[in-house]
């Protein structure tokens, strides 16, 4: 009976012994730094790039009319394409807000995630900024990726996921990669996938979706500056039956 009681007494002494205000202290910092990484990681998610801020400050009546500009915009692109022969045109990052906020939500939206919402795009320097609103929980957040097209050959469209964010902080761009490729197979998109640097590419053949039988079409030009996008390429004839009838209409013409 004398053994738990000098256990007993063992154990009271060495919490006698502890300095409880040195560990008050450390457990009182570590509650301050748990609630200033929370309020940080809070702030940083609300943080939202400029371009999204004034993009999604468009009225709707403005929206409407961009989104017609680049219906017409397409179209007149599409109609040049049937001819054997140079085209090219431009997209205004305006106009395709204009489709995003008013055409894609109207013809996509069963398509769209239900945690998805409000994409918008801007044109900096060769590269493609899109940003998009975040809505899971209690997460509200905009989440912003930067990519980086480029014509690789005369087949290969290539798309370099160069960063990604949600606020101010940064979110693994191959997780982004797999979530575009999961969408792209539903939508039976035809994407493949490398990386450079690190960074995931998505591969595209651009040159085998846009052609058709008899006519080969190819874009040869993509450039990205001050928030337009300018594309040319050039459509020739492959069928020799169709070239013979294109070169009878021309002499028509004339």
């Amino acid at each position: 009976m004398k053994r738990p009681l000098r256990v007993s007494n063992k154990i009271l002494s060495i919490l006698k012994s502890c300095n409880w205000q040195r560990f008050r202290w450390l457990a009182s910092g570590l509650l301050v730094l748990t609630l200033v990484a929370f309020a940080w990681t809070w702030q940083a998610l609300q943080e939202v790039d400029p371009f999204y801020t004034q993009a999604v400050s468009i009225q709707p009546p403005k929206l409407r009319v961009a989104s017609e500009e680049l219906r017409q915009r397409v179209a007149s692109l599409v109609d040049d394409t049937q001819r054997p022969a140079p085209w090219s045109t431009a997209f205004s990052q305006g106009q395709i807000n204009g489709w995003l906020a008013i055409s894609l939500v109207a013809q996509y939206a069963e398509q769209i995630p239900t945690t998805l919402s409000d994409p918008r795009i801007a044109f900096e320097n060769g590269r493609i900024l899109l940003g998009l609103r975040y809505r899971e929980g209690k997460i509200n957040t905009v989440v912003t990726v930067v990519a980086v097209p480029e014509i690789l050959d005369a087949d290969m469209l290539s798309i370099r996921l160069e960063s990604a964010h949600a606020g101010s902080l940064p979110i693994s761009t191959k997780k982004i990669s797999q979530q575009v490729a999961t969408a792209a197979e539903k939508m039976r998109i035809p994407l493949a996938w490398t990386e450079r640097e690190g960074a995931p590419v998505a591969l595209f053949p651009l040159a085998a979706a846009i052609s058709s039988v008899g006519q080969r079409r190819q874009l040869e030009t993509l450039e990205i500056a001050d928030g337009t996008l300018r594309v040319a390429g050039r459509t020739s004839l492959t069928d020799p039956a169709k070239r013979l009838a294109s070169q009878a209409r021309e002499v028509k013409r004339r």
